[in-house]
């Protein structure tokens, strides 16, 4: 069977633009969705830790969770995390399944709270249509 080149082309670039969904998928990472929030958590090992970074592209904010000792951070996992929005809504109340959290949001302006051994750290951020956010929540 001969193809024409157009649809090769087409098959071709819809395979790539699946891409970075498929690595995520196969590093055992699913994306999941609460209300009309998707959004994908992990990261723990080096196969997971690489497809979450691949897949931040996808995503309006990362966020990373580190414990500060001794002079070095390690990251953390199972992490309760809120997002509410400029109204006082909550649009995301979830728990970490690793150290990162990748969420898709709509453009506004969000709160982020994460608490680590009973201590809450707050982050204000905006999200901007077509930008990404990164957000850190570092513990000593």
């Amino acid at each position: 069977m001969n193809m024409p080149r157009r649809s090769l082309f087409r098959v071709l670039g819809c395979a790539l633009l699946a891409l970075p969904f498929s690595v995520g998928l196969a590093a055992g990472l699913v994306e999941k969705q609460s209300g009309k929030v998707r959004y994908v958590t992990g990261g723990v090992g080096d196969d997971e830790e690489a497809a979450i970074k691949q897949l931040t592209r996808n995503y309006s904010v990362t966020m990373t969770f580190a414990v500060r000792q001794g002079g070095h951070a390690d990251y953390l996992s199972d992490v309760p995390v809120a997002i509410r929005d400029a109204r006082g809504s909550m649009v995301l109340n979830v728990q970490t399944n690793g150290p990162y959290l990748l969420v898709k949001l709509v453009p506004g302006q969000y709160v982020a709270e994460a608490s680590h051994d009973g201590r809450l750290e707050s982050r204000r951020f905006t999200v901007a249509k077509g930008a990404r956010q990164s957000l850190v929540f570092e513990w000593s």
